[in-house]
């Protein structure tokens, strides 16, 4: 990601914000970022479903895998569907709602897991 963010603020736009934007610039970021959901598909994607299936008693543990796989996708498809309404509605305050999703989650989850 590192890649993807310094090609994308210093060689994707070499003429200003005006002008069209590189095409080998916009090529690499689409590489990289495939790299990244591939690296990351192989390794640390699979860690959710673990950590849910270690966390339950062997007699709920099919319900439990179920509905928490559920709300997975479900929030992964909120996320996904209402982040592009957000970021056009309000650029420069885009961070700051996801601070707030993200700060409202950590008394819920220290609740649910400490």
């Amino acid at each position: 990601m590192v890649v993807f963010a310094s090609v994308g603020v210093t060689r994707l736009y070499p003429n200003g914000s005006d002008a069209p934007s590189s095409k080998g610039a916009g090529n690499c970021m689409i590489v990289f970022t495939m790299f990244y959901i591939f690296f990351f598909a192989t390794t640390w994607a699979p860690v959710a479903y673990i950590v849910v299936a270690e966390s339950f008693p062997q007699k709920v543990k099919t319900k439990a895998m179920a509905i928490s796989t559920a709300f997975n996708w479900f929030w992964q498809f909120l996320i996904g569907f209402f982040t592009p309404f957000h970021y056009r509605r309000n650029q420069l305050l885009l961070w700051l709602r996801v601070c707030r999703v993200f700060s409202g989650n950590v008394p819920v989850c220290f609740l649910l897991f400490a």
